[in-house]
């Protein structure tokens, strides 16, 4: 109980703070998601859902809920995890979409903002008829080095 309490940072001692159903709130943020022992004092799975959106620049939301989920399992590695990729509308929308929505990638040649072909990726829903497009894909600032990032010489052309 006390390595929980210290890795937790809560001061109470959890004997004194159990809740009727049995569920040990260490931390009261956390305390509605997670069952960290029972009334037995048995360690219980923990159930955990992890949505993120993506790191401009350095991973897909894919990516940083996959980092996040390997920490978690170093220190509770019977928890259940379900990594929920999400987007707002930039960058990585089409991955968290196509993933989240079970979808499949398809990429087409594009015109891009140095006016040099690139590949752009979209995503197409199981239905057929939804593609999912981003214009990062054709015209993206991680598509530009630092060095040649002038609008006066980019295009959006390829979007």
């Amino acid at each position: 109980h006390q390595q929980d309490q210290r890795r937790l940072g809560n001061p109470r001692s959890l004997k004194d703070h159990k809740h009727s159903r049995g569920e040990v709130p260490v931390n009261r943020s956390l305390s509605c998601f997670f069952r960290f022992r029972d009334r037995e004092g048995e360690r219980s799975n923990m159930k955990v859902f992890i949505a993120t959106d993506s790191m401009k620049g350095s991973l897909t939301s894919l990516q940083a809920g996959e980092a996040i989920r390997e920490g978690i399992l170093r220190v509770f590695p019977d928890a259940g995890i379900q990594v929920c990729p999400l987007a707002d509308g930039g960058e990585g929308t089409v991955e968290a979409l196509t993933v989240g929505m079970g979808g499949r990638f398809c990429s087409v040649p594009v015109t891009g903002p140095l006016a040099e072909k690139v590949d752009a990726r979209y995503g197409i829903l199981p239905d057929g008829k939804t593609a999912i497009v981003e214009m990062s894909a054709a015209a993206g600032i991680t598509l530009i080095p630092e060095e040649k990032r002038n609008p006066l010489y980019t295009t959006t052309y390829g979007v």
